[in-house]
């Protein structure tokens, strides 16, 4: 009886990989967007996120986090220049859930001079003035950090990024991000038809169990 439920209780996942996009060069404001008949979404403003591309000569020598960094072939995004410590991505319409993404680090901080030094990735989620969930992670050029985010909704992620050498702070780093997975808040009519399914599951569960 829930399965008849679940499906239009639970939104579709969307997977923003980047690789349609033109390489050096700023997302454009509503790129995420979709149609799915009465479902309409506007897509994400991505603030100062720009764009890189695999085998892009133009790279910097020392981005070996490259080489780890592509999860859906052959784009990335990332923080330009590493210049913005912090940088928002912003529903253009409706609230939305962040189910993750999957972060690295463009550098080996021993390639900088910096060895033992840490870089951390903050992700935020925001719902108007309230700050929702935070979560810091190590971010490594080596290896990708597959971030899971907790099932709220948001209408604003905040990704901020800080590099620490011998226990003071430098200045931030250029990170990546591939396969940025969302979905959107389901309606509330949506989520009374999944209790309804799951009341009627226990109901029928504990008539099972008791005596006839």
């Amino acid at each position: 009886m829930l399965a008849l439920h679940l499906p239009s209780a639970l939104a579709a996942i969307h997977t923003a990989g980047f690789d349609s996009l033109d390489a050096n060069a700023q997302i454009a404001p509503g790129y995420g967007a979709f149609d799915e008949g009465a479902v309409h979404f506007t897509g994400f403003d991505w603030g100062q996120i720009t764009v890189a591309q695999a085998g892009d000569g133009t790279l910097h020598p020392l981005a070996v986090g490259f080489e780890h960094g592509v999860a859906s072939p052959s784009n990335v995004a990332f923080n330009p220049n590493g210049s913005a410590a912090s940088v928002s991505i912003s529903s253009l319409s409706a609230p939305f859930i962040f189910v993750g993404a999957k972060f690295t680090a463009w550098f080996n901080l021993a390639d900088l001079g910096l060895p033992g030094g840490i870089q951390t990735l903050t992700v935020e989620g925001w719902n108007g003035t309230h700050l929702m969930y935070e979560d810091t992670r190590i971010l490594s050029a080596f290896s990708q950090l597959d971030f899971s985010a907790p099932a709220v909704g948001i209408d604003r992620l905040v990704l901020r990024t800080d590099v620490t050498f011998n226990g003071q702070s430098t200045r931030p780093l250029q990170w990546m991000m591939d396969d940025f997975n969302y979905s959107l808040v389901p309606e509330p009519g949506t989520m009374l038809q999944l209790a309804a399914g799951l009341l009627m599951m226990f109901a029928f569960s504990l008539r099972r169990r008791l005596p006839h």
